[in-house]
């Protein structure tokens, strides 16, 4: 059987630049398969990533071995250069989102004399469960260790592209506006810190509102 060249990319680049590349190696004898992958630094060292790919069957089909060597979950989303990508920038402004509220709403909380962790322990049992609660908070933020491994930076870029794919397809986003304002505040004063640092951002910047 002939090997199939591929071009398998597994960046965060945005939907428009994964388009480009597809149709710019069109007529090569490369396809393409838009592949990004979610779970940060500890899953790729674990092998626990999430792969979502956006190309044809047939070339998902056979990258599909080498996907699973170092990831846990893979999916094909359709069969269009940049769909995959559009899952991704969702999931992570959905991250984003979850992670600066759950900050804000845990201050608040903590205002009020509560504990942190009986705060979250709390709320994983309840709706307002998500992934800043089940794992940043407890695992990151209250041992103090600020290491998951994401850059405020890079999740910026991501959720930028998020926000910029919303204006293209005529959405306000007005949700996300204030989302990609907070963390572009957030990485102008502290570059590349990791991103579960804004929790003590929000805090300094709570401070400073509450002294004025």
């Amino acid at each position: 059987m002939p090997h199939t060249l591929a071009v398998v990319d597994t960046s965060t680049i945005g939907a428009k630049a994964s388009q480009a590349i597809g149709h710019s190696i069109r007529n090569t004898g490369f396809e393409y398969l838009d592949s990004p992958v979610s779970g940060g630094v500890r899953g790729a060292v674990a092998g626990t990533l999430a792969v979502m790919c956006a190309g044809s069957k047939n070339l998902y089909s056979s990258v599909l071995p080498i996907l699973t060597t170092f990831t846990a979950n893979q999916f094909l989303i359709g069969p269009q250069p940049g769909q995959a990508q559009t899952v991704k920038v969702v999931n992570n402004f959905l991250s984003a989102t979850a992670l600066a509220a759950s900050c804000e709403a845990l201050h608040f909380g903590q205002s009020q004399g509560l504990d942190l962790e009986t705060m979250c322990e709390v709320i994983n049992v309840s709706t307002g469960m998500n992934t800043a609660t089940l794992d940043k908070i407890p695992n990151q933020v209250i041992p103090n260790h600020f290491n998951a491994g994401f850059s405020n930076s890079l999740l910026l870029k991501d959720i930028s592209l998020y926000l910029d794919g919303c204006h293209e397809t005529g959405i306000e986003g007005a949700i996300s506006q204030t989302v990609v304002q907070l963390w572009d505040k957030f990485v102008g004063e502290n570059p590349d810190e990791d991103a579960t640092a804004i929790f003590n951002y929000i805090a300094n910047t709570n401070r400073s509102i509450s002294n004025t």
